[in-house]
């Protein structure tokens, strides 16, 4: 089809500078052979109109010869591929978010968008590629950085890397183990004995008093001191 397209690109750009089609270098930039910003504009125009498409003057820029503008339109214009299947389970799905956006931002149908193709041969230059991953993230709650595109340079590369940093279900390797139930340990047996011990206190509870000692203040002993502290006695020395 490009034999098709590209009689109708070197027509134009030479009716637009008054020459001869034979004159039209096929391989040289469109700007070295006189097509300006303004004759750029007004030669997309021409084939937008020409050729039924809706090109945009950046079309001009990012091919910029005869040859590759055929290229590119004859890109677009081409009959549906089917679709791509690949393992990463997105680039071969029309609504895959990389090529629905690769779509939005080249004014192309989304099955158009080829996934083993550069994203710069399919119309996504460097200020395209800031433009799709802002999409992206805004899309999908990522934080990729513009870097992405330049290390993934195509739909299906870029698909791969999305879906390598989506959020997933959690891995029940990483989650934390349950805490092992504690055990109930048994309530102490009341007291029964006389002396207050129980024959059934578990020995590992029980309180045994050894003994006691101390100074009591020129007193005999501890009961001496507590009467004599009741009764109102200063023992201070």
């Amino acid at each position: 089809m490009a034999a098709v397209v590209l009689p109708v690109v070197v027509g134009e750009v030479a009716r637009l500078l008054g020459v001869p089609p034979e004159t039209v270098d096929c391989e040289g930039t469109l700007v070295d052979q006189g097509i300006g910003s303004v004759l750029g504009m007004d030669l997309v125009d021409a084939l937008n109109a020409a050729l039924e498409l809706d090109l945009g003057p950046e079309v001009v820029y990012d091919h910029p010869t005869p040859v590759r503008l055929a290229e590119e339109i004859d890109r677009r214009r081409a009959p549906t591929p089917a679709p791509a299947v690949s393992g990463s389970g997105l680039d071969g799905n029309l609504d895959d978010p990389v090529r629905r956006h690769v779509a939005a931002l080249a004014s192309v149908p989304v099955d158009v968008v080829v996934p083993d193709v550069p994203l710069v041969d399919q119309g996504i230059n460097s200020v395209r590629s800031v433009d799709l991953v802002d999409a992206l993230n805004a899309d999908l709650g990522l934080n990729l950085g513009p870097e992405v595109v330049f290390d993934h340079p195509t739909p299906a590369a870029l698909a791969d890397h999305v879906r390598s940093v989506l959020p997933g279900p959690a891995d029940p390797a990483s989650v934390d183990p349950a805490p092992a139930p504690v055990e109930a340990r048994p309530a102490p047996a009341a007291n029964t004995g006389a002396d207050g011990a129980g024959d059934d206190a578990p020995p590992g509870d029980a309180i045994a008093v050894i003994g006691i000692s101390g100074r009591f203040a020129d007193l005999p002993d501890l009961d001496a001191l507590t009467d004599a502290l009741w009764a109102g006695e200063s023992r201070v020395r």
